[in-house]
């Protein structure tokens, strides 16, 4: 690690460290994350059929993506600790290993999903409505495994070198290019919802040549050859110990949107439409916090790496009291303008109702999840796997699950748009008593070491 980098992780004030890293990590995940709002947006005006196939394909591509983002996070929570360490042979050697193991795996879903697709979209609440356009859609979003897998093991690696900028740039270059290409191919080319998952192939092919470009023309501080492939126990072992939780809480996630679906299709197809907006709104909002998130693993990473433990703690404050306000700047938006936002997506009337409606169920408490998901991120920054695997699986397992199953039985439709609201309330009770623990630890280490200076 560089001179300058090394400054940045371990001495720079921790409000303008997390900045330095943050901003760029922000700006390109609500980037990316406006790809699939536009990308909904565009698809809603062919109709609430096609809008609710996006809805139905959403929760596969979040799971294609959560066997990258599990090997991308476990790689790189080990990298940035190795680096914290001063051992970058190791962090190169984990790099190779986690793009290697990310080009398998894509292949091997990319086949199950060419194989089984009408099952898995039946799984996943596909009405005989949504069917057609679902299949259309989802078999290129399969296609697109192994670009999608490997840019999120390239983008985890990269934060986790302290590169979050060119991490950015490649996230934007997709988002930009998918956004343009949208309406060429849906409208321009008359393709409808193909035109929109060709569209998104394309731009993450283009961010993936941009992110491994950098990487193997020897740029980055990372220099990983991709002949160079280790299989270690202790790689194997990390990537594992700390992408678990990742995979199961995305893993999780699918399985609770695949539910949500299939309960809303008992009501209606708009119904499906509608959670498919909501869902899509939301994912704008948690992609920020995800993104500050980002920058806050590697740099208490480094920092825990290095026993730094006053650090450490403020670095979790900061990190804390900055997604909190942006948490409740996106709720005031979704209160004071829900019916505006989901008239963006669509025409039709009973959508419109639905949708603003779940977006005000969503948003209620919605202010607390900067300090939920900073404490999940913490864990796995730390190398501590369980309890980050607890908080993964609790609020789309343990809780989400089933309140899906049972509440809209006695609430009916309501029951299917306030059940996330109910799991979040308690996976935040759950939280805090983690964060008790932690912060006590973090706080007993620090009266051991009294000679640390505070910055």
């Amino acid at each position: 690690m560089d001179d300058k980098r090394l400054y940045l992780m371990g001495q720079e004030k921790i409000s303008k460290a997390l900045r330095i890293l943050a901003v760029p990590a922000v700006i390109g995940m609500l980037v990316n994350s406006v790809y699939n709002i536009v990308d909904a947006m565009f698809v809603g005006w062919l109709g609430k059929e096609q809008l609710g196939a996006t809805g139905i394909a959403f929760p596969i591509f979040m799971l294609i993506g959560a066997f990258g983002i599990a090997i991308g996070m476990g790689g790189g929570s080990y990298i940035s600790r190795l680096l914290g360490a001063k051992d970058p042979a190791q962090a190169e050697k984990t790099a190779g290993t986690a793009i290697f193991t990310a080009t398998i795996v894509g292949i091997l879903v990319t086949a199950v999903g060419d194989i089984w697709l009408i099952p898995i979209l039946k799984l996943f609440g596909a009405t005989p409505g949504i069917l057609p356009y679902a299949v259309q859609y989802a078999r290129i979003i399969f296609w697109s495994s192994i670009i999608t897998m490997l840019n999120m093991v390239f983008n985890n690696m990269l934060r986790a070198e302290g590169s979050v900028t060119i991490s950015m740039v490649g996230m934007s270059i997709g988002a930009v290019l998918n956004i343009a290409l949208d309406p060429l191919f849906i409208f321009g080319f008359d393709m409808g919802i193909e035109g929109a998952a060709w569209a998104t192939l394309i731009a993450k092919s283009a961010s993936l040549l941009f992110l491994a470009g950098y990487t193997f023309l020897g740029k980055g501080v990372l220099k990983p050859k991709p002949w160079k492939v280790s299989f270690d126990g202790k790689i194997y072992g990390e990537i594992v110990r700390i992408g678990t939780p990742n995979l199961m809480r995305t893993l999780l996630v699918s399985v609770a949107m695949g539910l949500l679906n299939n309960a809303a299709g008992t009501f209606s197809d708009a119904a499906v439409a509608a959670v498919a907006v909501v869902g899509r709104v939301f994912s704008f909002g948690f992609m920020g916090i995800f993104g500050l998130n980002q920058a806050f693993q590697p740099l208490a990473g480094f920092n825990y790496g290095a026993r730094q433990y006053m650090r450490l703690k403020q670095t979790i404050t900061v990190t804390v009291k900055a997604g909190t306000v942006f948490s409740v700047l996106f709720t005031a938006a979704m209160l004071l303008f829900a019916k505006d936002i989901a008239g963006i997506f669509s025409t039709n009337p009973e959508v419109i109702r639905i949708t603003a409606r779940g977006l005000r169920y969503a948003a209620i408490l919605f202010p607390f999840a900067g300090f939920m998901i900073t404490f999940n991120v913490l864990f796995q920054a730390l190398g501590k796997a369980l309890p980050a695997a607890f908080l993964s699986v609790a609020r789309q397992g343990v809780f989400y699950i089933p309140i899906i199953l049972t509440l809209p039985h006695v609430l009916a439709l309501d029951g299917v748009l306030v059940a996330q609201t109910i799991a979040d309330g308690l996976t935040l009770i759950t939280t805090a008593g983690f964060a008790i623990f932690i912060m006590r630890w973090i706080n007993e280490k620090i009266r051991e070491n009294p000679s640390e200076p505070s910055v």
